[in-house]
Protein backbone atom coordinates (compact mmCIF):
# COMPACT_ATOMS: atom_id res chain seq x y z
CA UNK A 1 0.00 0.00 0.00
CA UNK A 2 1.15 3.60 -0.83
CA UNK A 3 1.57 5.73 1.96
CA UNK A 4 -0.67 8.94 1.39
CA UNK A 5 1.25 12.38 1.52
CA UNK A 6 0.59 14.24 4.21
CA UNK A 7 -0.58 18.17 2.48
CA UNK A 8 1.96 20.96 4.31
CA UNK A 9 -0.16 23.07 6.72
CA UNK A 10 -0.08 26.59 5.42
CA UNK A 11 1.40 29.02 8.23
CA UNK A 12 -1.39 31.84 7.85
CA UNK A 13 0.41 33.58 10.82
CA UNK A 14 3.67 33.94 9.03
CA UNK A 15 2.01 35.11 5.79
CA UNK A 16 0.48 37.53 7.88
CA UNK A 17 3.84 38.51 8.99
CA UNK A 18 5.15 38.54 5.88
CA UNK A 19 2.52 40.74 4.03
CA UNK A 20 2.51 43.16 7.62
CA UNK A 21 6.12 43.79 7.56
CA UNK A 22 6.18 46.79 5.75
CA UNK A 23 2.70 47.94 7.04
CA UNK A 24 2.58 50.19 9.87
CA UNK A 25 -0.42 51.53 11.96
CA UNK A 26 0.04 54.51 13.98
CA UNK A 27 -1.79 54.11 17.49
CA UNK A 28 -4.88 55.90 18.10
CA UNK A 29 -4.33 58.80 20.77
CA UNK A 30 -5.91 58.14 24.36
CA UNK A 31 -7.61 60.88 26.20
CA UNK A 32 -5.81 63.96 27.53
CA UNK A 33 -5.86 64.85 31.46
CA UNK A 34 -8.41 67.33 30.66
CA UNK A 35 -10.82 65.26 28.86
CA UNK A 36 -10.57 63.15 32.21
CA UNK A 37 -11.25 65.90 34.56
CA UNK A 38 -14.05 66.84 32.82
CA UNK A 39 -15.83 63.79 32.60
CA UNK A 40 -15.13 63.10 36.43
CA UNK A 41 -15.89 65.68 37.92
CA UNK A 42 -18.93 68.42 38.29
CA UNK A 43 -16.44 71.13 40.20
CA UNK A 44 -16.26 74.67 38.64
CA UNK A 45 -12.29 74.45 39.70
CA UNK A 46 -12.12 71.18 37.92
CA UNK A 47 -14.11 72.57 34.68
CA UNK A 48 -11.23 75.85 34.96
CA UNK A 49 -8.30 73.74 35.19
CA UNK A 50 -9.38 71.70 31.58
CA UNK A 51 -9.64 75.00 30.15
CA UNK A 52 -13.78 74.96 30.43
CA UNK A 53 -14.16 78.55 31.23
CA UNK A 54 -17.70 78.85 30.16
CA UNK A 55 -18.95 75.26 31.76
CA UNK A 56 -17.47 76.96 34.82
CA UNK A 57 -19.43 79.90 34.49
CA UNK A 58 -22.56 78.30 34.11
CA UNK A 59 -21.81 76.11 37.76
CA UNK A 60 -20.56 78.69 39.43
CA UNK A 61 -24.11 80.34 38.39
CA UNK A 62 -26.55 77.82 39.08
CA UNK A 63 -24.65 76.63 42.37
CA UNK A 64 -23.47 80.36 43.86
CA UNK A 65 -25.73 82.37 41.97
CA UNK A 66 -22.70 84.38 40.38
CA UNK A 67 -23.21 86.98 37.46
CA UNK A 68 -20.60 89.01 37.78
CA UNK A 69 -17.00 87.47 36.84
CA UNK A 70 -15.13 90.07 36.60
CA UNK A 71 -13.33 89.87 39.93
CA UNK A 72 -12.93 85.88 39.78
CA UNK A 73 -10.76 86.31 36.55
CA UNK A 74 -7.59 86.41 38.26
CA UNK A 75 -8.51 83.05 40.44
CA UNK A 76 -9.59 81.62 36.72
CA UNK A 77 -6.15 82.23 35.54
CA UNK A 78 -4.19 81.54 38.57
CA UNK A 79 -6.11 77.67 38.65
CA UNK A 80 -5.17 77.35 34.61
CA UNK A 81 -2.39 77.71 34.61
CA UNK A 82 -1.13 76.30 38.37
CA UNK A 83 -2.86 72.48 37.31
CA UNK A 84 -0.48 71.25 34.83
CA UNK A 85 2.93 71.96 33.48
CA UNK A 86 4.89 71.21 30.09
CA UNK A 87 7.97 68.94 30.07
CA UNK A 88 10.72 69.94 27.62
CA UNK A 89 11.63 66.79 25.12
CA UNK A 90 15.06 66.92 22.57
CA UNK A 91 15.93 70.06 20.43
CA UNK A 92 13.32 71.63 18.09
CA UNK A 93 10.29 69.90 19.37
CA UNK A 94 7.63 71.11 21.18
CA UNK A 95 7.15 70.46 24.96
CA UNK A 96 4.41 67.76 26.12
CA UNK A 97 1.66 69.10 28.84
CA UNK A 98 1.14 67.30 32.07
CA UNK A 99 -2.05 67.45 34.10
CA UNK A 100 -0.69 68.12 38.07
CA UNK A 101 -2.37 65.41 40.55
CA UNK A 102 -4.59 66.21 43.04
CA UNK A 103 -3.20 62.73 44.99
CA UNK A 104 -0.06 62.20 43.24
CA UNK A 105 0.74 59.72 46.57
CA UNK A 106 -2.38 57.58 46.11
CA UNK A 107 -1.36 54.69 43.61
CA UNK A 108 -4.95 53.10 42.99
CA UNK A 109 -5.49 53.14 39.41
CA UNK A 110 -9.32 53.43 40.12
CA UNK A 111 -9.16 56.53 42.22
CA UNK A 112 -9.96 59.66 40.11
CA UNK A 113 -7.04 62.02 38.17
CA UNK A 114 -8.35 64.75 39.45
CA UNK A 115 -6.41 68.46 38.80
CA UNK A 116 -4.28 69.73 41.29
CA UNK A 117 -5.95 73.00 42.54
CA UNK A 118 -3.76 75.53 44.43
CA UNK A 119 -6.81 77.52 46.30
CA UNK A 120 -7.24 76.56 50.03
CA UNK A 121 -8.74 77.58 52.92
CA UNK A 122 -5.45 79.03 54.37
CA UNK A 123 -5.57 81.24 51.74
CA UNK A 124 -8.91 82.81 52.80
CA UNK A 125 -7.73 82.53 56.65
CA UNK A 126 -4.79 84.53 55.33
CA UNK A 127 -7.20 87.23 53.24
CA UNK A 128 -9.13 87.30 56.44
CA UNK A 129 -6.15 88.21 58.88
CA UNK A 130 -5.15 91.42 56.67
CA UNK A 131 -8.71 92.09 56.77
CA UNK A 132 -8.65 92.44 60.41
CA UNK A 133 -4.81 94.21 60.48
CA UNK A 134 -6.60 96.95 58.06
CA UNK A 135 -9.52 97.40 60.30
CA UNK A 136 -7.35 98.05 63.56
CA UNK A 137 -6.04 100.19 61.31
CA UNK A 138 -9.12 102.03 60.29
CA UNK A 139 -8.37 101.21 56.52
CA UNK A 140 -11.69 100.21 56.28
CA UNK A 141 -12.26 99.87 52.20
CA UNK A 142 -8.61 97.84 52.31
CA UNK A 143 -10.29 95.57 55.22
CA UNK A 144 -13.91 95.52 52.65
CA UNK A 145 -11.64 94.45 49.44
CA UNK A 146 -9.70 91.57 51.71
CA UNK A 147 -12.91 90.20 53.09
CA UNK A 148 -14.32 89.88 49.82
CA UNK A 149 -11.21 87.97 48.03
CA UNK A 150 -11.99 85.35 51.04
CA UNK A 151 -15.20 85.00 49.78
CA UNK A 152 -14.20 85.04 45.85
CA UNK A 153 -12.07 81.89 46.91
CA UNK A 154 -14.59 79.43 48.66
CA UNK A 155 -16.37 79.21 45.47
CA UNK A 156 -13.22 77.50 44.06
CA UNK A 157 -12.34 75.32 47.27
CA UNK A 158 -12.20 71.26 47.64
CA UNK A 159 -13.90 70.30 50.69
CA UNK A 160 -12.98 67.22 51.78
CA UNK A 161 -14.44 66.72 55.34
CA UNK A 162 -17.28 68.14 57.40
CA UNK A 163 -14.84 70.38 59.78
CA UNK A 164 -13.48 72.18 56.36
CA UNK A 165 -16.88 72.43 55.92
CA UNK A 166 -17.50 74.03 59.12
CA UNK A 167 -14.52 76.44 58.67
CA UNK A 168 -15.99 77.46 55.23
CA UNK A 169 -19.22 78.53 56.59
CA UNK A 170 -17.43 80.13 59.58
CA UNK A 171 -15.75 82.37 57.29
CA UNK A 172 -18.84 83.00 54.86
CA UNK A 173 -20.92 84.54 58.16
CA UNK A 174 -17.34 86.39 59.21
CA UNK A 175 -16.87 88.38 56.19
CA UNK A 176 -20.53 89.04 55.60
CA UNK A 177 -20.76 90.32 58.66
CA UNK A 178 -17.89 92.90 58.80
CA UNK A 179 -18.54 93.76 55.16
CA UNK A 180 -21.87 95.27 55.85
CA UNK A 181 -20.58 96.45 59.29
CA UNK A 182 -18.04 98.25 57.61
CA UNK A 183 -19.92 99.33 54.72
CA UNK A 184 -22.03 100.98 57.18
CA UNK A 185 -18.98 102.91 58.99
CA UNK A 186 -17.75 104.02 55.80
CA UNK A 187 -21.17 105.83 55.16
CA UNK A 188 -21.64 106.76 58.71
CA UNK A 189 -18.29 108.76 58.22
CA UNK A 190 -18.85 110.41 55.42
CA UNK A 191 -22.23 110.49 53.93
CA UNK A 192 -22.04 113.19 51.66
CA UNK A 193 -18.69 111.37 49.79
CA UNK A 194 -20.54 107.83 49.44
CA UNK A 195 -23.53 109.57 48.03
CA UNK A 196 -21.07 111.10 45.83
CA UNK A 197 -19.40 107.92 44.27
CA UNK A 198 -22.74 105.66 44.10
CA UNK A 199 -23.69 108.40 42.01
CA UNK A 200 -20.64 108.82 39.87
Amino acid sequence: MKKKKKKPVKDNVSQNNNVDASYFIMPTNGQSAYQKWLERSASPCDMIAAGAFDLAQESLHRQFGVVNFQPLKQYFLHIYLSSHAELPLIPNTSDIAVGLRRNPESNDSHSPYLPAISLSLGHCHEFVKLAYISTTKAAFQESIDSFRKALHIIPFLIIRTSDELKDVRSIIKTCSQYICALRVKIEAEDPIGHEDSSAA
